[in-house]
């Protein structure tokens, strides 16, 4: 009953950033080519199930691998929480819905922190070498998001992370069964996401080119304004989805090649698309698991 009242919710959630903006979002399609908006459609979905492969690499270092049908189902429903204040609800979803098939709530929360860390580092990472190369000043803009990588890429460490797990140890007076992560596994979760960040970045640069013919709009410049404007939306955690946040460091970091209107509509095409992607993947994600029976990961090691 939890798990159905969330998605519910979520999904509540989801479509109404679409119904409230329905006038604006016919309006801005009818300025772009159907190529332009079914390509980004196509690439942002690729960069979606990206994520998900980052964050299914690591769940299996904690010991508990799914199977793509089944980890897709357990992230992308879970990633309709993303879609309520507070970044904490896709995490607490993956916890439900992963128990069941087995994997404990523990693995499953240290699986979906750790994505999240994972994602602000390595786009905070592409953002840091991109941008000083293609934009005068939006990094010096944002450096607070930049500085925001230093604690975090500490937390990537396993020996970090077992140091927290034992102080919080400490502090509870319990002991704390988490799982160990390796630094391979992170690794293989970080080049999913570095990935990620490039398809990203395409379906960014696809509805910039048909807005503009202006060559200084690069993929490399969209890719490194994209995974910016993506790690502020996360660091202002009350914003559901980084909603108004992403969309403003789009418009300002696409305004040296575009104007704002035109930015803006970039930005919310973006936004749609990215909604109706993560509305098609959960309702795949129910559907590809049906064949899969229930596996019980609770007795691996």
């Amino acid at each position: 009953m939890l798990t159905v009242a969330f998605v519910t919710v979520g999904l509540a959630a989801a479509v109404t950033v679409i119904w409230l903006r329905r006038d604006e979002v016919v309006e801005a399609m009818s300025r772009l080519s159907v190529l332009a908006v079914v390509g980004s459609f196509i690439a942002g979905t690729a960069a979606s199930i990206a994520t998900m492969l980052a964050w299914r690499a690591l769940l299996a270092d904690f010991g508990a691998p799914l199977p793509v049908g089944v980890a897709g189902r357990v992230f992308f429903l879970g990633q309709l929480g993303k879609y309520l204040p507070g970044s904490v609800w896709p995490v607490v979803a993956q916890m439900e819905l992963g128990r069941e098939y087995g994997v404990r709530r523990v693995s499953s929360a240290a699986a979906a922190t750790l994505m999240l860390v994972v994602a602000a580092v390595s786009g905070i990472g592409v953002a840091v070498a991109i941008l000083p190369l293609a934009s005068d000043g939006l990094l010096a803009e944002y450096r607070w998001v930049a500085l925001g990588a230093i604690p975090l890429l500490a937390l990537l460490h396993p020996q970090v992370q077992q140091w927290l797990a034992a102080l919080a140890a400490r502090l509870s007076r319990r002991p704390l069964d988490l799982p160990r992560t390796t630094l391979r596994g992170v690794a293989v979760a970080a080049g999913w996401m570095l990935g990620g960040w490039a398809l990203f970045g395409l379906h960014l640069h696809l509805l910039v080119a048909s807005t503009c013919s202006c060559p200084e709009a690069s993929l490399l410049l969209n890719t490194g304004i994209f995974a910016l404007a993506w790690v502020s939306g996360f660091l202002f955690v009350i914003a559901p989805a980084g909603a108004g946040v992403r969309e403003g460091v789009l418009v300002l970091g696409l305004a040296a090649v575009l104007d704002p209107a035109a930015a803006l509509l970039v930005a919310l095409v973006s936004r749609v698309l990215l909604t109706i992607t993560d509305l098609m993947l959960a309702g795949a994600g129910v559907l590809g698991a049906r064949g899969h029976a229930k596996t019980d990961l609770s007795r691996k090691p």
